[in-house]
């Protein structure tokens, strides 16, 4: 019902930015939920993931995330359904990112022997920094990889 003053509030950034505050949204969420896990099950790190989550879900309401996203913003924004593609698409890069990650950790505790010299890859420390890795990298593949030329 307002999809107008969506698109007047945002209509002055760019599809970039727009899809770095999806990706950031749910790199926070991941962040407080791994670091609620696995360093310390304590209060503030539930309540960054909570609030990451609760960001990423209001962004990916605003702007109708699922598998078919094009068609469906096309219809509710129009012409301006950029702006919301792209958050779609920083929200799906974050998620990539996560499975990736998941997929080379889990590939590293399966390969590398615990008398290895590159068993420091699996320290929590090094598992922290792999991520950060891949997620900037998901992160360049959707603000340059010409996705967001498309929307």
């Amino acid at each position: 019902n307002n999809t107008d003053s969506i698109v007047a509030v945002l209509g002055g950034v760019s599809p970039q930015g727009i899809a770095l505050v999806g990706w950031v949204a749910v790199v926070i969420a991941y962040v407080g939920l791994a670091m609620a896990v696995v360093v310390s099950p304590s209060w503030p790190w539930l309540i960054v993931f909570v609030i990451g989550l609760a960001c990423e879900q209001f962004i990916a309401g605003l702007s109708m995330l699922n598998l078919n996203f094009w068609y469906s913003t096309y219809v509710v924004y129009g012409k301006q359904a950029g702006l919301a593609n792209a958050a779609n698409l920083g929200i799906m890069g974050a998620a990539i990112g996560i499975a990736v990650y998941a997929l080379v950790f889990v590939g590293l505790l399966v390969i590398i022997r615990k008398t290895s010299p590159l068993n420091v890859l699996t320290k929590s420390w090094a598992s922290f920094i792999l991520y950060f890795v891949i997620e900037t990298i998901a992160l360049l593949v959707v603000l340059f990889g010409g996705l967001l030329t498309t929307v």
